[in-house]
């Protein structure tokens, strides 16, 4: 499965309700920018499982390292004693 919409709900849960086994890949940018939530937080949203694919210079690879991992952050995580929602 070739995901081309990765910041499409309906396209991540096609992906995610494929048979098991199944080998996806998948946009490692969502937004032109690469800074919308959905790129930020893309370990907490794509099973590691599936293949990044990222676009340079008009050829497609694949992606090795999460978003935060890319810019050298930290990745963006709830802060420590957070308490859950009520």
């Amino acid at each position: 499965m070739i995901m081309t919409a990765s910041g499409s709900t309906f396209g991540w849960w096609i992906s995610y309700l494929m048979k098991e086994n199944s080998t996806i890949f998948y946009n490692s940018q969502i937004t032109d920018n690469a800074d919308f939530t959905k790129d930020i937080h893309d370990f907490d949203i794509f099973p590691k499982e599936w293949i990044m694919l990222s676009l340079k210079d008009g050829k497609a690879f694949k992606e090795t390292q999460w978003w935060h991992q890319r810019r050298g952050l930290p990745p963006d995580l709830p802060p420590k004693g957070m308490q859950p929602w009520v």
